[in-house]
């Protein structure tokens, strides 16, 4: 394998580890910013329902007289967190206000206008407060900390980032992960083009020499045309083994409704054969080159064909052969003891009974199980 493809998986890990990273931090960012933002609207409206209501609890009878009995009975109106004050026309009537707040209430005095805004590190709400005969006589203030709006969103940010650094561990261990069952995938696929390159050279190398060593014979007889026809014809098969073993590792077929004991029929075999109607999601050529490899096998290797079984959706093929083959026939350019075959067959027919969801099975008599219909 390549540097360049040694190096992949922790390229595209680092990438997608950045990535993932990246979105994690964006989410804590918004989620906190959102939270925050959501806190500090919550305690403008609490800044408001605390105004309306001393506003309403305590009142002006005339511009001289101010009436807090109710303010100072109701507890909500007490806490800790919130201040409140009530600015008369000449200095306050209730409460204590900062010094630095009695320009905001001489503001929405002569303005008469609600005031709600930062001021220094407060939030702070004016009101302008009426008598009885609508006369302007004052101003209802209540302020409190922005260090309130910050403190609620605090542990909320504190998991938040704990949830985020979870998940930026489980991206990392998941970035490195896919990247190597994808380098794993992409070096099998690789790995199986070398090999079907060397295989095909491999292949086509000693019949090619033949058939130029026999054509440079001074005189050709009709036995040295038929030697390379034979070599041609042999020559051919090998090539469509190679070329549909290759189209079959990057391509999925067509597959249609088939009546595999026609197709079976139709070869008019001359041993005993049992067929069964079998009616098969199949590719009609990958079959035919399923069945001629499986019955080319059992004449090769299997010291001929004895007899084929289609029964329960179940392709039995009985050769003369008493062990049972091995897995490793099943490896693509596998050659069996003394075979002068492609090394494809068996590996080809499992590749094709695997696209059909079929299973070949190695043991004696030879089979090709096909999946219930669905």
């Amino acid at each position: 394998m390549s540097l360049e493809a040694q190096n992949l998986p922790r390229r595209l890990a680092r990438t997608t580890a950045g990535a993932w990273t990246f979105s994690v931090l964006l989410m804590v960012v918004l989620a906190v910013g959102v939270r925050f933002q959501a806190e500090s609207n919550y305690l403008d409206d609490l800044l408001k329902a605390h105004a309306f209501a001393a506003y309403g609890l305590g009142w002006f009878e005339d511009c001289d007289t101010f009436h807090p009995e109710f303010l100072e009975r109701d507890p909500l109106l007490k806490g800790q967190d919130i201040k409140l004050a009530v600015w008369g026309l000449n200095g306050p009537v209730f409460g204590s206000l900062p010094q630095i707040f009695e320009p905001i209430a001489q503001q929405t005095i002569s303005s008469q206008e609600e005031f709600l805004d930062s001021f220094d590190k407060f939030r702070i709400m004016s009101l302008p407060a009426y008598d009885d005969h609508d006369q302007l006589c004052g101003a209802v203030i209540v302020w409190a900390a922005k260090a309130r709006a910050l403190s609620p969103p605090l542990p909320f940010a504190v998991a938040t980032l704990i949830v985020a650094l979870l998940l930026i561990l489980l991206g990392l261990f998941m970035s490195e992960f896919i990247a190597r069952r994808l380098l794993t995938a992409h070096s099998q696929q690789q790995e199986e083009r070398e090999q079907l390159l060397a295989g095909a050279a491999h292949e086509l190398r000693t019949p090619i020499a033949k058939i130029l060593a026999l054509c440079h014979a001074e005189a050709p007889t009709r036995d040295t045309l038929d030697t390379i026809k034979k070599v041609s014809e042999n020559s051919s098969k090998k090539l469509n083994a190679l070329l549909t073993w290759a189209q079959l590792a990057h391509h999925q077929p067509e597959l249609e409704p088939l009546r595999f004991d026609l197709l079976l029929d139709q070869l008019e075999l001359s041993v005993p054969v049992e067929l069964e109607e079998t009616i098969v999601q199949g590719n009609l050529a990958l079959l035919t080159s399923l069945l001629e490899n499986l019955l080319e096998n059992a004449q090769r290797h299997g010291g001929g064909l004895q007899k084929v079984i289609l029964k329960d959706r179940c392709l039995q093929v009985f050769d003369h052969a008493d062990e049972p083959l091995s897995e490793s026939l099943l490896e693509p350019f596998h050659k069996g003891r003394g075979s002068s075959g492609s090394g494809l067959g068996l590996a080809l027919v499992a590749r094709i009974a695997s696209v059909h969801g079929a299973k070949l099975g190695l043991s004696k008599p030879l089979s090709v199980r096909f999946p219930p219909p669905s």
